[in-house]
């Protein structure tokens, strides 16, 4: 016969069927956004927005926004719209009648790197955080 130990058998299995049959957690990163004002640029009234650690330059009302679960395969275009789209409405109720030009914004990471050029199509984090085994 069966013994304590055979009690369990059945929790376990399902248990163990539903992590051998499971789909691997994706691969995710979080992020903080934030938006500030570059001073002393040659194009005047130019905007930079940031990603990456909050930087202190010339904040626009501290606009600093925090996203979880971002795919590590992201690459820059798609950096580039959701930074843009994750602070787009805070700058606007910053100064409402202001003309912004989303076209001179500057997305940049945490060390200043303009994510413009870096190659579309190409996972800009994976790098980063995928350590060899």
């Amino acid at each position: 016969g069966y013994s304590a130990n055979h009690i369990m058998y059945g929790a376990e299995r399902e248990r163990w069927a539903k992590q051998a049959y499971s789909i691997p957690p994706a691969e995710t990163i979080s992020l903080e956004i934030s938006a500030v004002q570059q001073g002393g640029n040659k194009r005047k009234g130019s905007h930079r927005l940031s990603f990456g650690v909050c930087m202190h330059i010339v904040p626009i009302e501290n606009i600093c926004e925090g996203k979880k679960d971002i795919d590590v395969q992201i690459d820059a275009p798609q950096l580039i719209t959701l930074a843009l789209k994750m602070v787009r409405s805070k700058i606007l109720a910053f100064a409402p009648g202001f003309p912004w030009h989303e076209d001179e914004f500057i997305i940049c990471d945490g060390g200043w790197v303009d994510l413009s050029n870096h190659p579309p199509n190409l996972a800009y984090f994976y790098k980063q955080c995928v350590q060899p085994s």
